[in-house]
């Protein structure tokens, strides 16, 4: 913990000044003060009077700033913000909030620049947004009193930071800061801290009611009081980059606010995010946090693993480094290691000395074992397809021991089917051995796919011992767009001879695979009746078949069939349209 203890000294210094509540109004010289001044002021008041009523003020140099509030009936007060320098008025404006909701002048932020923070209260809207803080929150985080509270108002009294020119009073943004109950409706929330970090980062401090915001503005989950809420804005204030609450748990989108107080996001040093080939049995080392004491790690992995304890980081850190005890783990495979702490409050401000303040879960992933494969370099096919034909192509990933390759039909179910990159003992599908030499292959009579006229987008995956790789990010795309086959030809055997006979025909301009009947003429026997792949059956322009065949007149139909469509003799393409018959006599 040596890095929090040389730290501490530091913030207490800091945040007594910045962030306390302080026992009277007198002009502060630090840059912020949230005073407890009567605050009830008139733009005609002495400098004096100023002095001794004023809600809050800072001083730079010969220049004082103020804010409070006139009272201007019995219950409508109007907040004022005024400067003086050397006991002159420079200038005061009661305009900010003149409708008949209750606002006051309460804080301020002041480092003697140019601009200045101001914080002020409403307890409702009343009126016209002409002639109240709406027309400076426009751009705002929180744009009006009910703005992201579906529930609407609930009269509580909340808080506005507006942005104010420190040479004319005039303010040129602003936020609301409330809080959201249960049923959506608003809630109240009290300024009890400001600072801006040295990005310019507004940094708030508020005590909240029933529900403390998460940046995105939903609530927190909260459990218990006291609500000691950190939230940290733009220096616009049109947008919070971190919020966390004491009693409260933060969503997923929700942040750290990285210049408070709290603890912020944990750094690993081992494994370090996305890191592979890690041991099975592994040591956990992260960065220690000024504001953490204790560590909670979740690792969850391959099946239903999950590993999970909280670390004391009085035993495990040491010199900014927090190092846990080896785990063993299941086995290989991809982890996901979530980190978060908890840290006592340090700023010497305790709000009712709530316990302290939960982090915010983060996390990195890391791999035991090998690396899955890569995403796959695909070669081919894309564009245009002038072959009835179709080869997928691609080079071959040395850690893969499966691909799978999906085709998205526009014409029916997709095409879809994992093939091994060596030969598969005992697999009694054709699906195995399509890589040699640093590239795969999976042809027609592989896969068994024949494309008919369309247009095809197809996707890639690998699988290794390292696991499942990614997807081929976009699709590659072919088109198949090829005339029906040409009318057939069958050549009759002559002076065939009972026993084998080979039935030839001229193999067809766009035929992928044939569909035969060959029997007796009279109908009564069939020798052959099947379909046949012109890659197996075809070549040198020329197909044909062995068939076993008795003495006796035969005949032949057939018809062909490509991605065209089927060959017909009347141009029909149609699946019922034979060729034939051809016929013949077997001595």
């Amino acid at each position: 913990m040596t890095l929090r203890r040389l730290l501490f000294p530091v913030f207490i210094i800091l945040f007594a000044a910045l962030i306390s509540p302080f026992d009277h109004a007198s002009a502060q010289t630090g840059n912020s003060d949230l005073g407890t001044g009567s605050g009830n002021l008139r733009c005609g008041n002495t400098f004096a009077e100023f002095q001794d009523r004023a809600g809050a003020s800072v001083k730079h140099g010969s220049q004082t700033i103020f804010v409070g509030h006139a009272q201007v009936s019995s219950n409508n007060q109007n907040p004022i913000v005024a400067s003086w320098t050397t006991g002159s008025q420079d200038w005061c404006r009661d305009d900010i909030e003149t409708n008949d909701d209750d606002g006051r002048g309460v804080g301020l932020y002041w480092d003697g620049g140019s601009t200045f923070y101001g914080i002020f209260t409403a307890t409702g809207t009343q009126g016209s947004s002409s002639s109240d803080y709406r027309r400076f929150t426009e751009n705002g985080w929180l744009r009006h009193y009910t703005d992201a509270s579906p529930g609407g108002g609930g009269g509580g009294k909340v808080t506005i930071v507006l942005r104010i020119n420190a040479d004319t009073g005039a303010p040129d943004t602003g936020t609301f800061i409330t809080a959201r109950l249960s049923n959506n409706k608003t809630n109240s929330t009290k300024a009890v801290g400001i600072d801006v970090a040295p990005n310019g980062n507004v940094v708030m401090r508020m005590e909240s009611t029933f529900h403390a915001r998460n940046t995105d503005k939903s609530r927190m989950e909260c459990s218990a009081y006291p609500i000691d809420h950190f939230i940290e804005f733009t220096p616009d204030l049109s947008q919070a980059v971190g919020s966390t609450a004491s009693n409260c748990t933060p969503n997923s989108n929700s942040a750290p606010p990285p210049n408070a107080p709290v603890p912020q996001y944990i750094d690993r040093v081992s494994p370090a995010g996305n890191a592979t080939e890690q041991p099975a049995s592994i040591t956990l080392r992260w960065e220690e946090d000024a504001y953490s004491d204790w560590y909670g790690v979740t690792l969850v992995g391959p099946g239903s693993y999950t590993y999970t304890n909280w670390y004391d980081g009085a035993f495990v850190c040491n010199n900014g480094t927090c190092t846990a005890p080896a785990v063993s783990l299941p086995g290989a495979g991809e982890y996901t290691w979530y980190m978060n702490s908890w840290g006592a409050d340090t700023t010497g401000a305790n709000i009712d000395n709530h316990p302290g303040f939960l982090g915010h879960w983060n996390e990195t992933t890391f791999r035991v074992g090998d690396n899955p494969p890569d995403v796959i370099d695909r070669q081919g096919p894309q564009g245009n397809q002038n072959d009835p034909s179709i080869d997928f192509v691609w080079s071959h990933d040395t850690t893969a021991q499966w691909y799978r390759v999906y085709v998205v039909n526009p014409n029916g179910a997709d095409y879809d089917q994992w093939f091994a990159a060596t030969d598969t003992v005992g697999n009694p599908y054709n699906f195995d051995g399509v890589c040699s030499a640093g590239t795969c292959s999976v042809s027609p009579q592989m896969s068994g796919w024949w494309f008919p006229n369309g247009t095809y987008q197809w996707y890639m995956v690998a699988y290794g011992e390292g696991g499942m790789g990614d997807w081929t990010a976009t699709s590659f795309e072919f088109t198949v767009n090829l005339d029906p086959p040409t009318p057939l030809n069958v050549n009759a055997p002559s002076n065939a001879s009972a026993g084998t006979v080979n039935v030839q025909w001229d193999d067809n301009t766009g035929a992928a695979w044939y569909h035969i009947w060959i029997g007796s003429q009279d109908h009564t026997q069939t020798f052959e009746y099947d379909w046949f792949d012109a890659d197996e059956v075809c070549g040198s322009g020329t197909c044909g078949i062995p068939v076993d065949m008795p003495a006796g007149d035969v005949e032949v139909w057939m018809q062909a069939w490509g991605p065209g469509g089927f060959s017909s003799p009347d141009g029909s393409n149609s699946s019922a349209s034979w060729h034939g018959p051809t016929r013949f006599t077997v001595q």
